[in-house]
């Protein structure tokens, strides 16, 4: 049911980006009276449609992309769709600058729906993990990674990186992700005292993202103390906060499990907040293989997720924000991909889109619009890459047209429309590997 889910999802949003960023085409070519032969949606032999004037508005039977049939707009993928191979004939052509216009309309229709869709879903109301935008102070380090051999410490208070501001943990996430198997340096400060430490930043997971080994404050809370172990033997309760160690300020409950682990028979001295009363008691850990226990369970949970809902003009302004960050986001890794330091794994496939998809539809309709809105803004800024086939490509070579006052041959750019062809299939075939090496 769930695999289920995921492929009407995917459809669902594809269907619908599609078809609107066809439709920019389409209301601009309308605009400056281009005659439109086809409007489809996928790729193709058509499968079912209705004409109406002189257009024929059709379903093509293979569900990814779609494209407009413009007369007079020159050539563009339709002519590759349509003459599988042979090199058209020279057809007249409309003003450049309308056509330049005409090839835009599919991405500016992408950018609107990303504002709106964005904008909807804080109108909606948005689940946002709590500590996103809180300052980045650090709750966890793991001894073994990158932070932790660079002497970054629990407390720390992370405020910059190469001497740009890293104001709460959304941007220091977004820049650590990105800078996988670089070395960076961390403004750091600690009681008071400034220190910049570099860090060689690790690329883990299936996507190969940057990871430092830090983690935010969760604190220790108690969910569960086990019955006959040496917590229940101390006093401890359910809802306690562990707040120190043998006098070390606790961060992050994962500290409490790391101390407990590696002192097995040891008595430690806890300071345990218990509402607005603070405890202080004795725990003497038991030994199970060789590793220490303390018998209760932490609620992993930490500060959770907060639900954000705003007004009109609230929504359409943090709609826009959104969509500024992501365009930023998107130019950062276009750039690091460019520099051969960025990973082609970060980029999602259908496989790994359906997955998503599927996942946004289950947190609800705000997250599912949240969702489509990112989505369309990747089409609107993939389709402007000045890559032979897309809108950018096209939109490309008329800039160059215009400048040297004289269109290329047809035949000359029927073979770039190739080019462009072949190397986003290949791109395709590369980006579905790696979807399905994340599923294994």
């Amino acid at each position: 049911m769930a695999v289920l889910q995921s492929i009407l999802g995917f459809l669902i949003v594809l269907g619908i980006l599609v078809t609107l960023h066809e439709a920019g085409h389409f209301l601009l070519a309308k605009a400056f009276r281009f005659p439109v032969e086809v409007f489809s949606i996928g790729l193709g032999p058509r499968a079912w449609g209705f004409r109406r004037q002189e257009t024929d508005y059709r379903v093509s039977w293979i569900p990814l992309g779609g494209y407009v049939k413009v007369k007079g707009l020159g050539l563009d993928e339709s002519d590759l769709i349509a003459r599988e191979g042979d090199t058209p004939p020279p057809s007249m052509a409309g003003p450049r600058w309308k056509r330049f216009f005409i090839f835009m309309g599919g991405s500016a229709a992408n950018l609107v729906a990303a504002l709106l869709f964005t904008s909807a879903s804080f109108m909606v109301g948005i689940q946002v993990p709590a500590l996103l935008e809180k300052p980045v102070v650090v709750g966890f380090v793991d001894a073994e990674g990158p932070a932790g051999r660079a002497g970054i410490l629990p407390g720390d208070r992370i405020t910059g990186v190469e001497g740009k501001a890293l104001p709460d943990w959304q941007a220091f996430s977004e820049t650590v992700l990105l800078s996988g198997g670089e070395r960076v340096t961390f403004e750091v400060l600690r009681g008071g005292e400034g220190l910049r430490l570099p860090v060689q930043i690790e690329k883990k997971g299936k996507y190969r993202v940057g990871d430092i080994g830090v983690y935010p404050e969760a604190r220790p809370r108690i969910q569960q103390v086990n019955p006959g172990t040496p917590a229940q033997a101390a006093g401890l309760q359910a809802g306690d906060i562990i707040a120190a160690v043998d006098g070390a300020p606790i961060h992050h409950y994962a500290a409490v499990v790391e101390i407990a682990r590696a002192n097995p028979g040891a008595t430690l001295a806890l300071e345990v907040e218990r509402g607005a009363e603070r405890v202080r008691t004795e725990v003497t850990l038991a030994s199970v293989d060789g590793v220490g226990q303390m018998g209760v369970l932490f609620d992993a949970a930490g500060e959770g997720t907060a639900l954000k809902r705003y007004g009109f003009v609230e929504s359409f302004r943090r709609g826009g924000i959104a969509c500024l960050d992501g365009a930023t986001l998107s130019y950062r890794f276009l750039k690091k991909l460019l520099q051969g330091k960025g990973s082609i794994r970060q980029v999602s496939g259908p496989l790994d889109m359906a997955r998503i998809s599927g996942e946004f539809i289950r947190t609800g309709p705000a997250n599912f619009l949240h969702l489509m809105g990112l989505i369309s803004l990747q089409l609107a800024i993939f389709n402007l890459l000045p890559i032979p086939l897309l809108d950018g490509g096209h939109m490309f070579i008329l800039t160059l047209e215009g400048l040297m006052r004289r269109d290329f041959k047809a035949a000359f750019k029927y073979r770039l429309i190739q080019a462009g062809f072949a190397f986003l299939m290949t791109l395709f075939a590369v980006v579905l590997v790696f979807d399905i090496l994340k599923l294994l």
